[in-house]
């Protein structure tokens, strides 16, 4: 993919002296749009509704992090009362300079179409002045038919696309490595209990017992299932009841397994590795981390298993260890739940999946066989919007179901699913 230097070499005759912004609530589109074009002054168009998302985004662009060829360009505020009256947009617009370019994916359809009007009227008709950037394809798009594909071309850390969306107190988890260098859990030891997981999708439960051994009983029996996985784990602290209680990393331990978030570690190395792979593509590789954490701009508390973000693009992940036979309804309110959070970290052109257990299993009472995951996808996407004429989805992002049979891949190597995901 072309970097940010190039695709700024590129439209260097379109990099305007003024760019319009319209403020909507999504900031992610002016940031990109401001970062390629490289304007000296930026005039925001909002609303009292969208003030807040102007000062952030305000600061955003002028934050160390990002680089310009021409310095940081200058930031006008252009309040508006009433986004949907004309005579209001009009002085808006009159009172910014003639000749201005408009970048218009932001603001209610209302106002941009008041603000597209006038803004020719003042002189901004030349072809090539205007633009938008196009969710799906990742083009931004200018109104000479010419478009320009910056999917990952703007790097910002999942820190940063929190802090452009208001999300406050944030903290995260860098994923953990393969072994363990401190008798914390590690990467490795997250996979070898998936692999023991996949052995009995419905046993999974039994799990939990991992933290009754740690606290009570743990005994040293040839045979017993539970002492096999222990006795494979990397953790420091050694297995007798006593010791277990008072070692160092017992909480950790304890966390890492009662709360199933070896699922989650694993699949965070399962993205960070995939997005390492397709970097030998052209890609960014992106940047991995998980068990994410924050508030809402409404003080609610924010919580996210995985995310990987790569350029502007935030890809999430919930994982679930839900045993199959009851776990198609809570994978399905997982899926709906982080497809929510994914909007909250990333806007429109954020990508959610749920990871989870589902697969092929059959009916007890009738025998006949179902696809769990065929099934929650199906719904998922009934319930994300229409097909066109063309063939095309409304909704240009349906939240993705991971089952058991690529969690299998994974664990053999096989990334190619993840890849693709990341890629889309």
């Amino acid at each position: 993919m072309p970097s940010l230097n190039e695709i700024r070499k590129r439209l260097k005759d379109r990099s305007p002296n003024n760019l319009i912004l319209l403020i909507g609530r999504n900031p992610v589109p002016n940031f990109v749009a401001a970062c390629i074009l490289q304007p000296q002054t930026v005039y925001a168009i909002f609303t009292d509704d969208t003030e807040d998302v102007k000062d952030r985004l305000k600061k955003a662009l002028a934050s160390s992090s990002v680089s310009w060829d021409r310095g940081a360009p200058k930031f006008e505020d252009v309040p508006l009362i009433k986004a949907t009256d004309v005579d209001e947009v009009c002085r808006a617009v009159k009172s910014i300079p003639g000749g201005s370019a408009l970048h218009y994916t932001g603001g209610m359809k209302t106002m941009a179409a008041h603000v597209y009007h006038f803004w020719r009227e003042a002189g901004g008709g030349v072809l090539g002045q205007a633009s938008y950037l196009d969710e799906s394809s990742t083009n931004l798009c200018f109104d000479d038919g010419v478009e320009e594909n910056v999917d990952g071309a703007v790097l910002i850390s999942v820190k940063g696309l929190a802090e452009l969306h208001g999300l406050r107190e944030f903290r995260a988890q860098s994923v953990p490595g393969e072994n363990s260098l401190d008798g914390n859990p590690s990467a490795n030891d997250a996979a070898l209990i998936v692999a023991e997981a996949l052995k009995d999708p419905e046993g999974i439960s039994k799990l939990n017992n991992l933290e009754v051994y740690f606290k009570v009983n743990f005994t040293h029996e040839e045979g017993d299932p539970i002492h096999a996985i222990f006795s494979k784990l990397s953790c420091s602290v050694p297995f007798s009841p006593a010791k277990a209680k008072n070692g160092g990393n017992h909480s950790e331990w304890i966390n890492f397994i009662k709360y199933h978030k070896w699922l989650e570690v694993f699949t965070a190395h399962c993205v960070a590795e995939a997005g390492r792979q397709i970097e030998s593509e052209g890609f960014e590789p992106g940047e991995t981390l998980w068990n994410v954490t924050g508030e809402t701009l409404a003080g609610r508390d924010f919580e996210i298993d995985v995310a990987h973000c790569r350029g502007h693009k935030i890809h999430v992940l919930s994982c679930t260890a839900a045993k199959p036979s009851n776990g198609l309804g809570k994978a399905k309110n997982k899926l709906f739940e982080v497809s929510l959070r994914a909007r909250q970290l990333g806007g429109d052109f954020a990508r959610s999946a749920v990871v989870c257990f589902l697969g092929p299993v059959k009916d007890k009472k009738t025998g006949s066989g179902q696809n769990q995951v065929r099934e929650l996808q199906g719904d998922v996407e009934a319930a994300y919007g229409p097909i066109d004429e063309k063939g095309n989805r409304l909704v240009a992002h349906v939240p993705k179901v991971f089952g058991i049979n690529h969690i299998k891949a994974w664990l053999d190597g096989d990334l190619s699913s993840l890849k693709k995901w990341l890629k889309g």
